[in-house]
């Protein structure tokens, strides 16, 4: 209680007893499980949607009134379980929905969860030097160019092969070769129906660049029992910029808007763990990657991973990070890049644009109306 006046002091609002335990109720007391709203949601086992492992874990979900429950699957998202209604949400990413577009009309990501930086072309070493040319190398040659080394790294690609979920991977690598004036046809795609099956094959011999899951990303090039096998041959630059998302049918959406607008107030809570009291994310992060790595990570690769691959944004940092249309990171431009290469390529109707699909920033307007649970992802951290 002492930690709600404080808060409504802070925001120059005079509250009294009364409306203060109106306010508590308004969101969900986490005293009484029986006004808990429950949200089943699927994670993907991928650093991009742990937050909500990390929430469950320290009772975040319940300061909003909620209480998740998380069923984490290596199924490559499986949006029949959102139209079954086996899930509430689940998670997703821009390129991810570009094959059920078609399919399901009416599949939305709500909300924008994290800048991505891990598609990052893998390449192999023989010897201790990588078997095909790098962007390094091409930077390095080009005196720092960074355009320069992208194209020449885009057009050395002509003939190799790449273990990857095509389903997914299909318009950014399409966008990829297309800078050094290449197509698909070009190059040899080896289809694996998930991101982990791909790296295993590609551990295994199968194609020259493994390009997908930032786990595996991370375990190729990091892990002490492939040490010197693996090498990171491109940069996440080649491609339009990347985001995790969550996604739910619309229908549920329409049903469930406060119940979507407190999940993404959950979610940026729980980010200031990562910049707040780091160690204790980080361990539940860890702990929850095992079945996905084969291995729990140290808490160094899993720092890494969040810090270097990603970019979490906090509350007040997220307009202007992902809505914002001069930001480098706006949402908008990657997205009609790829919607319009996804459509050219026949994955969904032309007519349908990419507006009408990722739509988080209505949601995201909606949790900035709300200064009730504004001031409950800015209080003092448990």
């Amino acid at each position: 209680m002492k930690i709600l006046l404080r808060i409504a002091k802070r925001a120059g609002v005079v509250v009294s007893l009364v409306a203060t335990l109106a306010a508590v109720a308004g969101y969900g007391s986490p005293s009484s499980a029986t006004e808990l709203t429950p949200v089943l949601i699927e994670t993907q086992p991928y650093y991009d949607f742990k937050f909500f492992d990390v929430a469950k874990d320290l009772g975040i979900d319940r300061e909003f009134g909620l209480d998740i429950t998380i069923i984490t699957t290596a199924e490559q998202f499986s949006w029949r379980k959102l139209v079954r209604g086996d899930v509430d949400i689940a998670a997703s990413c821009p390129t991810c929905v570009l094959p059920a577009i078609g399919e399901l009309p009416t599949l939305r990501d709500f909300m924008i969860n994290q800048v991505f930086e891990g598609f990052v072309p893998i390449g192999r070493l023989k010897d201790g030097k990588p078997e095909r040319p790098t962007y390094h190398g091409f930077l390095e040659e080009n005196g720092g160019d960074v355009d320069a080394a992208l194209t020449s790294f885009s057009k050395s690609l002509k003939g190799s092969s790449w273990a990857v979920t095509p389903e997914i991977q299909k318009a950014n690598i399409q966008l990829m070769l297309e800078r050094g004036g290449l197509t698909l046809d070009d190059v040899r795609i080896i289809p694996f129906p998930d991101e982990t099956k791909s790296a295993l094959a590609f551990i295994h011999g199968e194609g020259d660049y493994y390009f997908g899951s930032l786990p595996q990303s991370v375990r190729l090039i990091s892990a002490p029992e492939l040490e010197g096998q693996f090498v990171l041959a491109g940069s996440a630059k080649l491609f339009p910029t990347a985001f995790g998302t969550f996604a739910a049918m619309q229908e549920w959406l329409d049903k469930n808007e406060e119940t979507a607008v407190r999940l993404y107030a959950v979610w940026f809570r729980t980010t200031r763990y990562l910049y707040e009291q780091p160690d204790r994310l980080l361990e539940i992060i860890g702990e929850s990657l095992k079945v996905a790595t084969g291995g729990l990570l140290t808490a160094e690769s899993t720092k890494a991973a969040l810090m270097h691959f990603n970019y979490f944004p906090l509350f007040e940092d997220a307009r202007k990070t992902y809505f914002d249309p001069n930001s480098p990171t706006y949402f908008g431009t990657a997205n009609e890049k790829l919607f319009v290469a996804a459509a050219e390529m026949g994955q969904f109707p032309k007519e349908t644009t990419w507006d009408q699909i990722q739509i988080g920033d209505k949601y995201f307007e909606k949790l900035e109306a709300r200064q009730d649970l504004i001031d409950i992802i800015n209080a003092p951290l448990k």
